[in-house]
């Protein structure tokens, strides 16, 4: 072999194979606060119970964090957040935060909120109350959600409220009916 012909094999060889890899790659996170209210490991459950003795269970059966690539065009990353589920009301259920491009910090939480339907969280009114006391617990930095037409969020089932608290998750649903259902146990998986 020459000298001519390594240096074109040396000078060909990473070019061909780099011709298939991005440059440009950039990785989208899910915010820390996001996950710090809606992610939880498998076997985390939480007890509700309404003013009328009604009871509503939900359990975590499995839970995934990861970072995929966002599509098969493009170089990019983003991490994603799915958590499979069963609510005593709702049945078994699936939840997936989607691209952590495309979340919006204007609705709450930045659009993130499982354990509801994902064509209704639209939940764009938030506000952050210090703390809450709800059946001998008291939970701090609770984010309150409402979605702005309460019956609309009804005709699903769905609550028109809910109080998220700091790596706790929802600890109380409000619906338009008037049922109100704050947590009255729960355990979050470490």
């Amino acid at each position: 072999m020459t000298n001519k012909s390594a240096l074109t094999i040396l000078i060909l060889v990473p070019v061909i194979l780099l011709s298939g890899c991005c440059i440009n790659r950039e990785t989208f996170f899910l915010p820390g606060e996001v996950k710090e209210y809606v992610h939880f490991k498998t076997g985390s459950f939480w007890i509700y119970q309404d003013q009328n003795g009604l009871i509503d269970t939900f359990g975590v059966t499995d839970s995934r964090l990861g970072i995929v690539k966002e599509g098969r065009e493009s170089c990019d990353e983003v991490e994603y957040l799915s958590i499979d589920y069963i609510s005593s009301w709702t049945g078994k259920k699936y939840y997936s935060s989607g691209s952590g491009a495309t979340l919006e910090p204007t609705n709450c939480l930045g659009n993130t909120i499982p354990w509801i339907s994902a064509g209704l969280t639209y939940y764009s009114q938030e506000y952050l109350q210090d703390t809450l006391l709800l059946n001998d617990y008291t939970f701090y930095a609770v984010y309150i959600c409402e979605f702005p037409e309460p019956d609309y969020a009804n005709s699903y089932n769905l609550p028109f409220r809910y109080y998220l608290a700091k790596n706790v998750g929802i600890i109380q649903k409000e619906y338009a009916d008037g049922s109100v259902f704050p947590v009255v146990d729960y355990h979050v998986q470490h």
